[in-house]
C-alpha cells in the first residue's frame, strides 16, 4: 500500500514534468514575396540564401483538394516544410499541412474549408526549417484566381 509520502512524491514528479516546456524555436527569417505572383506558375521569394518557389493549384477552390508544391534550390535540403492557411481577422481553425519530400520538391494535397461569411481571401504561411535556420514567407491569395 502506498504511503502518503510516496503519493505526494509521485504527484510532485507529475507536476514537475507537466511544467516543463519544450525550448522555443528560434525566430524565422522573414522572406519577401516577389511580385507579380501567380501561384499556379510559381511565386518566388527573396531574402533566403537559397532560391524558393511556391506553387498552388491548379484548381484552388474551397472543399476540393488541390496541389501545393515547393521548390527549394541551391543545394539546400530542408529538414521540414509546412504551410499554415488562415484568414486575416477570421478564425478558420487549424489548416496546417506538413509537406512531404518528393525528389527535389516538397508536396501536399490541400483542402481548405468554406468561410461562413463568404470570404475567399487567404494567407499561406510557408515555413521551411534547414540546418542554417528557419524561413517564413507569407503569401496572400484569393480562391479561384
Amino acid at each position: 500500500m502506498l504511503t502518503g509520502r510516496a503519493v505526494l512524491f509521485g504527484l510532485g514528479l507529475l507536476l514537475a514534468a507537466c511544467g516543463q516546456q519544450e525550448p522555443a524555436s528560434p525566430p524565422a527569417t522573414e522572406l519577401q514575396l516577389v511580385r507579380p505572383c501567380r501561384l499556379v506558375e510559381g511565386c518566388r521569394a527573396t531574402g533566403a540564401p537559397f532560391p524558393l518557389r511556391v506553387f498552388l493549384g491548379p484548381g484552388v477552390t474551397a472543399m476540393r483538394p488541390f496541389p501545393l508544391r515547393l521548390e527549394v534550390g541551391g543545394g539546400v535540403t530542408p529538414e521540414t516544410a509546412s504551410v499554415d492557411f488562415s484568414m486575416k481577422g477570421m478564425d478558420m481553425g487549424l489548416n496546417r499541412y506538413l509537406l512531404q519530400r518528393q525528389g527535389d520538391e516538397w508536396r501536399a494535397r490541400v483542402t481548405l474549408p468554406v468561410c461562413g461569411s463568404g470570404r475567399s481571401d487567404w494567407l499561406a504561411d510557408v515555413v521551411i526549417a534547414t540546418a542554417q535556420g528557419r524561413y517564413h514567407l507569407q503569401i496572400p491569395f484569393v480562391l479561384g484566381e
